[in-house]
């Protein structure tokens, strides 16, 4: 087998079929909740969808909820909390694995102050001293 960028096969040899790679778009798994003006971080492999707002609703609304993208599986779910302050047009960054919320407006486009870090679930073991 070759490999060419052209669909004329090379005397002596048939066409398989074409391969595209890079700079392709493939569609994945729908978000949950249809939202806009949202933030995203990326943590241990996976995307996390925060805050924004909802279009669905007639007046919109704002959103405090956290979403969770895991692309070995191409699944959503929905993270153990959400954001306290809900919040659209926020920013969202990982550092050293955790999660920071900073920024945003609410419903009424008040301008926020509020930075909040997101705690994932983690084992807490206790110990007694024989």
């Amino acid at each position: 087998m070759i490999a060419g960028t052209t669909p004329v096969a090379p005397a002596g040899y048939a066409l398989l079929g074409a391969v595209v790679s890079g700079n392709i778009w493939v569609p994945m798994a729908p978000m949950p909740t249809a939202r806009a003006a949202l933030a995203a971080a990326a943590v241990n492999g996976k995307i996390y969808a925060i805050g924004g707002e909802s279009t669905t609703l007639i007046n919109g609304s704002v959103l405090n909820a956290v979403e969770v993208y895991d692309p070995c599986t191409n699944t959503w779910s929905t993270a153990a909390a959400g954001m306290p302050t809900a919040r659209k047009g926020l920013a969202a960054a990982d550092a050293n694995g955790l999660i920071y919320a900073v920024g945003g407006a609410n419903i009424s486009g008040q301008v926020l102050n509020a930075t909040e870090q997101y705690l994932q679930p983690a084992t807490i073991f206790t110990f007694i001293k024989n």
